[in-house]
């Protein structure tokens, strides 16, 4: 099992880990107050961050010949599981989500 240690929220004083499990499922947990679980199961996509009920992934495409790479951004809301997918990248600024 592979594991990191995620940024740190600020505001909210959370740490977060992902761990990679042995099928290829990511598994984000908060640390410090065990508040929070997520599990995903997308290779190409990375864990960012939380605010209030939405987690915020990036992943990328690239064709078969490894061509056509584009970034995304996926704002998932994990209480009305409504999904949100932006072209580019992101940060998170406080409770902002600032996507280029």
């Amino acid at each position: 099992m592979e594991w990191y240690k995620e940024p740190k929220d600020i505001k909210n004083q959370k740490i977060y880990e992902t761990k990679i499990m042995d099928d290829n499922i990511k598994e984000v947990n908060e640390i410090l107050y065990k508040d929070f679980t997520y599990k995903y199961n997308e290779v190409k996509e990375d864990f960012v961050g939380v605010i209030d009920n939405c987690v915020i992934t990036s992943f990328w495409t690239e064709d078969e010949s490894g061509d056509n790479y584009k970034g995304f951004v996926k704002i998932k809301d994990i209480k009305n599981e409504t999904v949100d997918i932006y072209e580019g990248t992101c940060t998170i600024i406080k409770d902002n989500i600032v996507l280029f």
